[in-house]
């Protein structure tokens, strides 16, 4: 019986439908990983404005999406260069991207949590 099924051919037809199947499902989820990793490329991020002073300037004022946090420990920030005051344990920086490519010809920088002067989030902004 189940020789005369395979002469047939259904067993072929049934495992092509299949294939096809499994083909469709994984097509929509490969597309439906794309929408949903690429909204967010599109969706506004939280936008922060610091005030910020580097080394006795004048204060600036920067819009921008916080990246990242970088916490160094005090003597690894010195070796590297950076001035550390005694009393100071660790030194916090902040990885922003002000998306200003064309203008400063950098979109991401550093801050130094030390000379940001105030930092909020206003709602009227995006």
């Amino acid at each position: 019986m189940i020789s005369s099924w395979f002469k047939s051919g259904s067993p072929w037809i049934w495992l092509n439908a299949a294939a096809v199947s499994a083909c469709l499902i994984m097509i929509v989820g490969v597309l439906g990983l794309i929408v949903v990793r690429g909204i967010g490329h599109f969706w506004p991020a939280q936008v922060t404005r610091f005030s910020y002073q580097e080394d006795n300037a004048q204060v600036k004022t920067l819009f921008a999406e916080i990246i990242d946090t970088s916490v160094t420990p005090a003597a690894a920030a010195k070796i590297s260069g950076y001035k550390m005051a005694d009393n100071e344990e660790d030194l916090v920086q902040y990885q922003i991207k002000t998306g200003n490519r064309d203008v400063t010809g950098a979109e991401f920088r550093w801050l130094q949590e030390r000379n940001i002067k105030s930092q909020d989030q206003p709602a009227d902004l995006m």
